[in-house]
């Protein structure tokens, strides 16, 4: 909890965007972070993955997702930085 809280606060907020066939996650602030990107899929835990955190210079990185099974996924960001964990969710439909 503590860690969706601190993740709100930040200025400007991260965000977790599906674009097409990519998701793109946007932490700016914390372009040298360590995490982990993970997707859950709710009716095939199965089909779950999890994706290292490789954020760009501006804190950006995308995600190719055209093969994954179309439907339901709960996104969840997950990172440190200056010894601080941080987390980001999302449910969404691509």
């Amino acid at each position: 909890i503590d860690a969706t809280r601190r993740a709100q606060t930040l200025q400007p907020t991260p965000t977790l965007q599906v674009n097409g066939s990519q998701v793109l996650l946007t932490i700016p602030q914390h372009a040298g972070a360590t995490g982990l990107v993970h997707f859950y899929r709710p009716s095939d835990a199965g089909l779950d993955r999890g994706i290292p955190l490789q954020l760009d210079a501006q804190g950006r990185q995308a995600i190719e997702v055209g093969d994954y099974a179309r439907g339901a996924w709960r996104i969840q960001a997950t990172w440190t930085y200056s010894n601080l964990n941080y987390r980001l969710e999302n449910l969404t439909i691509f």
